[in-house]
This record gives C-alpha cells, sequence and structure tokens, in this order.
C-alpha cells in the first residue's frame, strides 16, 4: 500500500480525488500523515474507510451503515401522464 496512488482505491473517485489533492494527499501514506486535515473534510465514515484503505484493511463482510437515502424514485415522485395533449 506504500506506493498506491489514492485513486487505486475502490470506492474513491475523482471528486474524492480531488478533494484529498486540494490538501496534499495523493498516496496511501499521505493519509496518515494528514489524518486531522482530512478528519475535519469528510465524514466519520468515510474517514475510517480512508483510514482503513489506506492500512490495507478491507471488509471481511458486509458492514451495515446508519446511512439512508434521502431521494425517492420518478414513479412516486410523478403520475403517469395518460393523455396525449
Amino acid at each position: 500500500m506504500r506506493e498506491r496512488k489514492i485513486r487505486e482505491i475502490p470506492g474513491i473517485g475523482g471528486v474524492q480525488e480531488q478533494l484529498l489533492a486540494g490538501i496534499g494527499v495523493n498516496s496511501c501514506p499521505d493519509i496518515i500523515e494528514k489524518a486531522a486535515e482530512i478528519f475535519c473534510c469528510v465524514s466519520e465514515h468515510q474517514f475510517e474507510f480512508l483510514v482503513k484503505a489506506s492500512l490495507g484493511i478491507s471488509r471481511r463482510e458486509h458492514e451495515t451503515t446508519d446511512i439512508t437515502k434521502k431521494s425517492i424514485s420518478i414513479s412516486k415522485s410523478f403520475r403517469p401522464i395518460s393523455r396525449k395533449e
């Protein structure tokens, strides 16, 4: 994990990469070095994920989280239009 760039970690996309690059984090060891700055910029869940990923610790089974989906589907938002008018 020492030489691995943060973009190579599964689960880190372009936006997260840009956020971390903004505070000087480009590789896995940088995550540990700049842990205090990262903690202030991301959620607790994301911080825990980043630290574990930088240390090479992966999930062995699916972990449940308190994160809930806040959006609803289109089918519940709008009723179908039955007329062509």
